[in-house]
């Protein structure tokens, strides 16, 4: 009952009970108002249901207010922050897109190197049918043995300037730097002809060989660096038993050498002839050394370095053939046989007279044997040298001198122009001496010098290399007719190429 009609009920029935009603005819008078006015409340409900029915069918004309508005935006926007599938794809993009950009990136490092890998097979392959005795050395083996991590740079536990003969950093040198199959099959051949020709002493005889050389301790020297400058040592490689006879035989002359010492001259004429002999000879036992020779290796080795470090002392020049002098094609020799006992971490390399040496020679080669504004190196003071030019070069070079000394600049043309001339050979080599120098200080200028001289050096040595049977020629070069050509004879040109091919991988680019 409405509270308007039990106050009206109350008020008809206050005061009842004093005028003799009792509860029987109060709830008896109840129910007849209740009779009375329930109709009419009935009747209006229902007319009042029926207007808010009849309005609510009315369509709406007018626009939404902004308060509508605004409430239907926050509806959708939070309906749709709300939604499962929405949220799915907002969480799983992301993540799909870092998953591909990994796998891209790993794909393009494998399609490079798998690439470069048949490019050099399918070289190889053509290369085979002219060389039928040679074969691709097979990587080097357990390095870690030797204590070296050959891991990213190729042996990153090697001394600086060596880590790229290696491990994998070997095939990515040859890559990056314009080595190929060819140039790798025609090292292979010429490791083949060398190890098949050396005698049973460990030795190389030159004068069997078209050479008029007969110390057999500085051709032994030559011709067992392009070994070690291809990763064989006498621990590693499949050439290890012919570098470990050869470095053997180079102990035992350089030990009865110590014992002459006394005797100037006897020391080089009788075990290694001159300073041209003994410098071969340190650096082949300092780059064995390097990889892990015996200590009597390091022990003559640190001995022929201090002798040419004493013959040095108060000349401030170079070195000449028998002694200190200014003879820069001896002396270029020298330097880089100290160079090496440098990397070998010899004693007599930590010394002040060694750093002396060092600081007055790099002067001399700056100020006497390079002319920085002609471009050109001299053989001897005012003896200008076509062949010098690279040897200073490569010497200035290694000795730590920036690239933009003006000498570099004015030298590349000269360089380019002999190149281009075909004073070094076209169809046959005709000066295997300035070939090597000038292949070793292209490489570390690079550049246009480098682009220059690499397919000029590879094309010729490749085509000039003898092809056939590895116990006659195949895989040696015929000696040319210069003086360094008839002296080292087919073992000792057959090195110096070799080298000239192994340049991508043998010394790393300097700064």
């Amino acid at each position: 009952m409405s509270e308007e009609y039990e106050e009206e009920y109350n008020e008809e029935f206050e005061g009842a009970e004093e005028e003799g009603f009792d509860e029987q005819d109060k709830k008896e008078g109840f129910v007849a108002a209740l009779t009375t006015y329930l109709p009419m409340f009935m009747l209006s409900l229902a007319l009042h249901m029926l207007v808010l029915l009849i309005i609510a069918l009315i369509p709406a004309t007018t626009k939404p207010s902004a308060e509508e508005v605004t409430v239907i935006t926050e509806y959708v926007e939070e309906e749709e922050e709300e939604a499962p599938p929405e949220i799915e794809k907002i969480e799983l993009e992301p993540t799909d897109v870092e998953v591909e950009t990994e796998v891209e990136e790993v794909e393009e490092v494998e399609e490079v190197e798998v690439e470069e890998e048949a490019e050099m097979e399918d070289d190889m392959d053509d290369l085979m049918e002219l060389l039928p005795d040679a074969e691709l050395a097979s990587d080097v083996e357990a390095p870690a043995m030797l204590g070296f991590d050959v891991g990213a740079s190729g042996g990153s536990n090697m001394p600086g300037g060596y880590s790229s003969r290696l491990g994998s950093g070997k095939r990515r040198a040859i890559g990056k730097f314009g080595g190929d199959g060819a140039s790798e099959a025609a090292v292979e051949a010429a490791l083949r002809w060398l190890a098949e020709h050396q005698e049973s002493n460990g030795s190389w005889d030159a004068t069997k060989y078209e050479g008029d050389k007969k110390n057999h301790g500085a051709i032994t020297s030559l011709a067992v660096l392009p070994f070690l400058g291809a990763g064989h040592s006498e621990n590693i490689g499949k050439y290890k038993k012919t570098v470990r006879t050869a470095i053997a035989y180079i102990n035992k002359n350089a030990a009865e050498a110590l014992k002459d010492s006394k005797t100037y001259g006897k020391f080089r004429k009788t075990h290694f002839y001159n300073n041209y002999g003994m410098a071969l000879c340190l650096m082949a036992l300092s780059e064995a050394s390097i990889f892990g020779s015996s200590p009597l290796t390091k022990k003559n080795a640190n001995a022929i370095a201090q002798h040419f470090i004493d013959e040095y002392m108060g000349k401030k020049e170079g070195w000449g053939y028998t002694g200190g002098g200014d003879d820069l094609s001896v002396a270029g020799w020298v330097a880089l046989g100290l160079k090496s006992a440098k990397a070998a971490d010899l004693p007599a390399l930590h010394t002040k007279d060694a750093k002396s040496v060092f600081k007055y020679y790099k002067k001399w080669i700056d100020d006497v044997m390079t002319d920085k504004n002609k471009g050109i190196g001299y053989y001897r003071p005012g003896r200008e040298k076509v062949s010098m030019t690279v040897v200073g070069m490569f010497n200035k070079q290694f000795l730590g001198c920036p690239k933009s000394d003006p000498f570099y600049k004015n030298a590349t043309p000269n360089i380019i122009k002999d190149v281009k001339s075909g004073r070094m050979g076209v169809d046959e080599i005709k000066n295997c001496y300035m070939l090597y120098y000038g292949t070793l200080a292209s490489f570390q200028q690079q550049g246009i010098l480098w682009k220059s001289w690499n397919p000029y050096m590879k094309k010729l040595l490749v085509g000039t290399q003898n092809r056939g049977d590895v116990r006659a020629k195949g895989g040696s070069w015929d000696p040319d007719k210069s003086h360094t050509g008839h002296s080292v004879g087919r073992v000792g040109v057959t090195a110096l190429m070799a080298l000239c091919l192994e340049v991508y991988y043998r010394y790393d680019v300097m700064n």
